[in-house]
């Protein structure tokens, strides 16, 4: 007999690990935009991790215990636990989906923000058209102020 356990405070909770495609149709009852799939998370791990179909796909629950460690077997806790977010006639509430792609643009964003002045210092250097342009330190300011002074500039 497959089971899983976790220890959680002070017991141990045994569930029977669920087939996949048992979650997935429990799921679906809940939302037909819902899905369950295995990811690499953050943490370069693999995680499952339920799913509202859209374009691009959102993930809402990463499937952890409670210390954030994956739990690698399927029960179906998981469809409690999505069943218990907040929804709305019977759909997830557009506001997390709302959140999570205003989190992504913002991300992209601060992306190309940091790429656009890494390559406005590279390109100089790169195309063989000047030096970098690095911000000068008060070091320099006072000796290039005390050369003008002197007439050397």
């Amino acid at each position: 007999m497959n089971v899983y356990e976790s220890y959680r405070g002070g017991l141990y909770v045994v569930e029977r690990p669920s087939d996949k495609d048992f979650i997935q149709k429990r799921l679906r009852e809940l939302d037909p935009r819902l899905f369950v799939q295995r990811e690499i998370g953050l943490d370069n791990r693999p995680v499952w991790t339920v799913v509202v179909d859209g374009e691009p796909p959102i993930p809402i629950l990463e499937w952890r215990d409670d210390n954030g460690n994956p739990i690698h077997h399927l029960t179906e806790n998981i469809v409690y636990r999505v069943a218990a977010m907040p929804r709305d006639a019977g759909k997830l509430m557009q506001s997390v989906l709302d959140k999570n792609r205003a989190l992504r643009e913002r991300k992209q964003r601060e992306h190309m923000e940091t790429q656009a002045e890494i390559f406005r210092e590279m390109i100089p250097m790169v195309m063989g058209k000047g030096r970098i342009l690095a911000p000068r330190g008060q070091k320099l300011y006072q000796q290039r102020n005390r050369r003008r002074s002197r007439g050397e500039l």
